[in-house]
């Protein structure tokens, strides 16, 4: 099983968007909403009409601002600011459905148990990012519905949110934690390595190239492999096993 990474570059958050956008508006405000508030799913898929919506009739507008309680710890998150962005992704979404105050905001079109409205599932959710990300042509098998968190937390980082303060934005116990959470602990380990370098490639005969195989190995390099009465060799099969070289 493959663990949900950020989507990292700018590029792709768009192209994720906009294809996601042409799948569902539902799903698509869902996740502008997350890499900008950095919700965790559960608390966004918890939200009323009227946590967003304020005012009746012809009156009614988005609110500026809103404070949610984490389902998770029982905190009550930093303050959400209505962005431009999240703005125009709700009012598309909700100009495709009723705007009743006390129901799902992202409403499902199944009912409870009880006849009444409810929210999207996660796995609803999930489902959709997965076919967004195929049709983006991104690396499906890195998204999830946590991929929301991880981009928001990624994005602080680029554009220069002190760690210490990224920490804080996703409750994590310790800096350690998020650059694990973020990839950023895994990406740095592969950059140190790409960046060892030791100036030893030119050592050997300067003839080297020539005397390597098609391969790049070098020539004439096969293991003596002496013969034996208990595992007798034909020579005239080509159906050899591959041998396994420990590392």
């Amino acid at each position: 099983m493959k663990l949900v990474k950020p989507i990292k570059d700018r590029g792709e958050v768009r192209k994720f968007s906009e294809a996601l956008y042409e799948v569902s508006p539902r799903e698509f405000a869902l996740f502008v909403m997350g890499i900008t508030w950095g919700l965790r799913i559960s608390d966004m898929l918890a939200l009323r009409v009227g946590d967003v919506v304020a005012g009746q009739g012809k009156r009614v507008q988005l609110v500026k601002e809103l404070y949610i309680r984490e389902r998770k710890t029982g905190k009550l998150s930093c303050l959400c600011t209505m962005t431009d962005d999240i703005r125009r992704a709700l009012w598309t979404y909700l100009t495709t459905r009723k705007l009743d105050l006390s129901s799902p905001l992202f409403l499902s079109r199944e009912r409870d148990p009880e006849g009444q409205p409810k929210a999207i599932s996660r796995w609803q959710v999930y489902r959709i990012f997965k076919r967004a990300a195929r049709a983006a042509r991104l690396p499906s098998e890195y998204i999830g519905t946590h991929t929301m968190r991880k981009t928001f937390g990624y994005g602080l980082l680029r554009n220069g949110v002190p760690l210490e303060r990224i920490m804080k934005h996703l409750n994590h116990s310790s800096e350690r934690e998020t650059l694990k959470y973020l990839g950023i602990e895994e990406d740095q380990l592969c950059e140190d390595k790409r960046a060892l370098k030791w100036n030893v490639g030119n050592i050997g005969p300067k003839t080297q190239s020539s005397r390597q195989n098609r391969n790049g190995f070098p020539r004439k390099s096969y293991a003596e492999i002496p013969r034996s009465e208990s595992y007798p060799q034909n020579t005239d099969s080509t159906d050899f096993l591959p041998l396994e070289i420990e590392g």
